[in-house]
């Protein structure tokens, strides 16, 4: 075990909840991030307030996966909803529940461990002669630009999957920049033929907030 962490709810109880910090999550958990936790007869969404070394509780469950990348809340802001929620009457969790947006309150499906979520996929690549042209290029430590004009989209597309492929096959993350809305659109469809889709994130202007 990696130490405890100290959780939160969005409910009406006013004391917090001390879980075990998995060794695999130690560096992944960090206070202002919802975690996934087992509570009495469920599995629900909580927050993660404080860590440390030791429990004030005998026995403790487990912490079952961290759902965020970053913090969700800075302490700072952490330390106001907890002032918000003593002067108003509202417990810690729920003035947390409230500060966070929207689409994030969605119940959950029992999540993997992120290690078994985001797990290295193999990828089946066939690669064209351009896209071995370009990737020689890049092992050599080359720092071209290739031009294909007589590439139809289509075919264009097909470029940018193989060489995406390649590169997430070694382990890479890739960028992708395309000067059109509908382009990004054309393209993250032809992507995800191979590639699973929680491994791809689309943005550009006409997306919602959330």
């Amino acid at each position: 075990m990696a130490g405890y962490a100290q959780i939160v709810f969005g409910f009406p109880l006013k004391e917090c909840f001390d879980y075990a910090i998995p060794s695999v999550l130690e560096k992944e958990l960090k206070i202002g991030k919802r975690v996934y936790v087992p509570f009495r007869k469920k599995k629900i969404v909580g927050y993660c307030i404080g860590k440390s070394r030791e429990s004030k509780s005998a026995y403790t469950k487990e912490i079952i996966s961290v759902l965020d990348k970053e913090p969700l809340f800075s302490k700072k802001f952490l330390h106001f909803l907890k002032w918000l929620g003593e002067k108003y009457f509202a417990s810690w969790g729920e003035m947390l529940l409230l500060a966070t947006p929207a689409y994030l309150r969605k119940p959950l499906k029992t999540p993997a461990r992120e290690e078994e979520a985001f797990a290295k996929v193999d990828l089946e690549i066939n690669l064209s002669s351009p896209a071995q042209e370009i990737i020689k290029s890049r092992e050599e430590g080359k720092n071209n630009f290739f031009i294909f004009d007589d590439y139809f989209q289509k075919k264009r597309l097909g470029l940018y999957q193989e060489l995406c492929l390649w590169m997430l096959g070694e382990g890479k993350d890739v960028l992708v920049i395309v000067p059109e809305i509908y382009l990004a659109e054309e393209l993250l469809k032809s992507l995800r033929e191979k590639i699973p889709a929680r491994k791809i994130l689309l943005y550009h202007s006409g997306l919602k907030e959330k």
